[in-house]
């Protein structure tokens, strides 16, 4: 019989279901939400999915834990969200999503989890929403009360987030942008794609990009304008 493979995780049964049906040999892990996990099972009849529901913080794999918590922060509904914690020999790695519960909550619940520093903390820290003074004091806290050793934010972070962790963080902070290849280890790198420089902050280029992308997408609610994306440039 063939193996099945490491685990896939995802939020949304209909994403799960899509994988499942072209890679009938993943287990896939799906955070259990009622009438979605019904609809999930039904639709999956007849297929070879196999299904783990989530309803708690689990460990799917040897060393890979799924944070599975609730939050609410600059949304307007309550939300499940699964972060990855991975347990490596130079600490915890941790891959957010969009960070509703705060960011501080999940790397509290990881490191809870598994007992390890935090080696990294990667993707998206919904600090949009978030006021100056905020993230100044969200970025020192992980810093210095949390030990968060590298940060690597990405997407939903924010203009003036990116600016404010990185003077916090210093060489310790990442540039992660879309596509960009992360090297762990006791010293975390990236490495350049093919024929591009390398990077450690946003360019010019990556911010009117950024800044486009972010005033059409479905976050422009929690920018507040045209101003907040822009101040941090002027």
């Amino acid at each position: 019989m063939r193996r099945r493979k490491t685990s896939v995780c995802s939020a949304r049964p209909c994403q799960a279901l899509s994988i499942s049906a072209t890679n009938p040999f993943l287990r896939t892990c799906v955070i259990s939400t009622g009438d979605r996990r019904r609809r999930c099972v039904s639709a999956a009849r007849g297929r070879k999915a196999i299904f783990t529901w989530i309803t708690k913080t689990t460990e799917v794999a040897p060393g890979f834990h799924l944070i599975l918590l609730n939050g609410t922060w600059g949304v307007d509904l309550e939300v499940k969200e699964i972060s990855l914690a991975i347990d490596t020999p130079d600490g915890i790695v941790l891959v957010v999503g969009c960070s509703h519960p705060t960011i501080e909550k999940i790397v509290e619940a990881a490191k809870t989890a598994i007992n390890k520093p935090i080696h990294l903390v990667l993707g998206g820290t919904h600090l949009l929403p978030a006021k100056d003074d905020q993230i100044n004091s969200i970025a020192v806290s992980l810093r210095d009360n949390w030990s968060v050793r590298y940060l690597a934010p990405v997407h939903c972070t924010g203009e003036p987030a990116f600016a404010i962790l990185k003077e916090t963080f210093g060489d310790r902070y990442i540039y992660a942008g879309l596509g960009t290849t992360v090297l762990l280890g006791p010293k975390v790198t990236v490495k350049a794609e093919a024929g591009q420089p390398y990077k450690n902050a946003m360019d010019e280029e990556d911010l009117r990009s950024y800044r486009e992308a972010m005033m059409r997408g479905p976050l422009r609610g929690l920018l507040g304008g045209d101003k907040r994306l822009t101040r941090v440039g002027q």
